[in-house]
C-alpha cells in the first residue's frame, strides 16, 4: 500500500484513461517506470469497469 505499487498504479492508470489511453496503454506505461509493481487480477477487472463507465459517459461501449 504504502509502496504504491498495486492501488496507487490503479489510481494512475484510471487517470491516463481518463485522459484517452486504453488500460492496456496504461499498464504499458507502468510497466515502464515501475516494472516491479504488483499484478492482481483485480487491477485489470477494475480497469476493464472503469472502460465500460467511460464508455458509457461517452454514449457508446467499448
Amino acid at each position: 500500500c504504502a509502496l504504491g505499487m498495486a492501488r496507487g498504479v490503479l489510481v494512475v492508470c484510471a487517470w491516463m484513461m481518463r485522459q484517452g489511453m486504453t488500460a492496456d496503454q496504461a499498464l504499458a506505461v507502468i510497466d515502464r517506470v515501475r516494472p516491479e509493481r504488483i499484478r492482481r487480477p483485480y487491477i485489470r477487472i477494475a480497469l476493464d469497469l472503469y472502460a465500460d463507465y467511460l464508455a458509457a459517459q461517452q454514449g457508446g461501449f467499448k
